[in-house]
């Protein structure tokens, strides 16, 4: 009879802060540069700079399973089960986000708590996803190796 997989525990190293801060900047470079220099009139600037900034990370984490700093840093968002995250668990995510990361709410502070105070690491939107955020080969139970 095969062994059960371990259950997986997320990254909260390092490279996970710095993956979040080179998303942050990326995003915000993406979603404000563009805004910015779009002939619209300037009501339309803020709500694309918003679609811009979550499809920043929706987009590729659901596709390839990480943005551009996980990517980097060797991070995937997962499902509970190991198995790759789809475009539910990087909606999820990302709508959680808004609320996670808002400058509003003392910028990345609740979901830095978040992943300090549990023992599998996610944050908000990972809880609420059913996902976590993992090292590419991950030493938790099986090695976990996926696909760009």
């Amino acid at each position: 009879m095969a062994e059960a997989p371990a259950p997986l525990t997320g990254d909260a190293t390092k490279r996970r802060l710095f993956a979040a801060m080179i998303d942050t900047f990326g995003a915000l470079g993406v979603s404000v540069g563009t805004a910015a220099t779009l002939p619209l009139p300037d009501m339309a600037r803020w709500p694309l700079a918003i679609a811009l900034y979550c499809a920043y990370f929706a987009v590729p984490e659901a596709i390839f399973g990480a943005s551009l700093g996980k990517y980097l840093f060797g991070l995937r968002v997962v499902r509970l089960n190991g198995e790759a995250a789809g475009w539910r668990e990087a909606a999820l995510r990302t709508a959680a986000r808004v609320i996670e990361v808002n400058p509003a709410l003392a910028g990345g502070f609740p979901a830095g708590l978040a992943i300090m105070a549990s023992k599998k690491r996610p944050r908000l939107g990972d809880m609420q996803a059913g996902s976590v955020v993992v090292r590419v080969s991950s030493e938790v139970g099986a090695s976990v190796e996926l696909p760009l």
